[in-house]
């Protein structure tokens, strides 16, 4: 998995790209400045061995994780998915990935 920093149409956010390429989570927000982006990026990779999965029904019935630590969400699933279970697996790979991810 890899980081990409970019400009949105709010400032800048980031984005985890799978190894087939595919969005798996994302920031969820953009940020003035493409630093401040950068920053979040880092601590969301510096976290991540503590941080907390939460994962929830959508309105049409699917399921999306975000991954938290205390009352902040760090990150969140770019995708819905069918099942709990396989947002729940996609947010452990994430979670198991994202320490050695690159591009920062």
């Amino acid at each position: 998995m890899y980081f990409v920093i970019a400009p949105t149409t709010g400032g800048h956010s980031w984005w985890l790209i799978d190894d087939q390429g595919a969005i798996a989570g994302e920031a969820g927000v953009s940020f003035p400045r493409e630093a401040d982006a950068l920053i979040a990026a880092r601590f969301f990779q510096r976290r991540t061995p503590s941080m907390d999965l939460v994962v929830h029904a959508t309105a049409d019935g699917r399921f999306r994780w975000e991954a938290t630590r205390g009352n902040h969400v760090l990150a969140i699933s770019h995708s819905s998915y069918d099942t709990r279970e396989a947002a729940v697996l996609v947010a452990l790979i994430v979670k198991n990935a994202v320490p050695s991810a690159l591009g920062l």
